[in-house]
């Protein structure tokens, strides 16, 4: 017999937050964004698998610099904002579909805890 269902729900922002990362697009500005953080715990991870630990509150954060295409952030987005956590650009809204030209989205923070302070991130 089948497990039931089990909701899944992010955490609020650790201490020491757990930072879910390309393991093939790190950048020197990544970095140096990271940095302002303090000290933080970095999982190199695949794809929506960044998406999926944040929103099963086991990592806080995924700081996407460089280009991704819509179809590449739709469904992590929408599993993590259900879990609690938000996608946002860095004007600080809502990652939103089909509302350019373009389907080619600009940098982005996936977070778990969107009620923290990330602001030195966007700063």
């Amino acid at each position: 017999r089948a497990a039931a269902p089990r909701r899944i729900h992010t955490r609020a922002r650790a201490a020491t937050p757990v930072v879910a990362g390309s393991r093939s697009h790190a950048s020197a500005r990544e970095a140096e964004l990271l940095a302002r953080l303090g000290p933080c715990e970095q999982w190199p991870l695949g794809s929506s698998l960044k998406f999926v630990r944040i929103a099963a509150g086991e990592a806080d954060l995924y700081l996407r610099l460089g280009p991704t295409s819509e179809w590449d952030t739709a469904a992590g987005q929408c599993v993590l904002e259900q879990a609690g956590g938000a996608v946002l650009d860095w004007q600080g809204q809502r990652l939103r579909y089909n509302a350019r030209d373009s389907l080619i989205n600009g940098d982005f923070l996936a977070l778990g805890d969107p009620g923290a302070d990330w602001r030195i991130l966007l700063e």
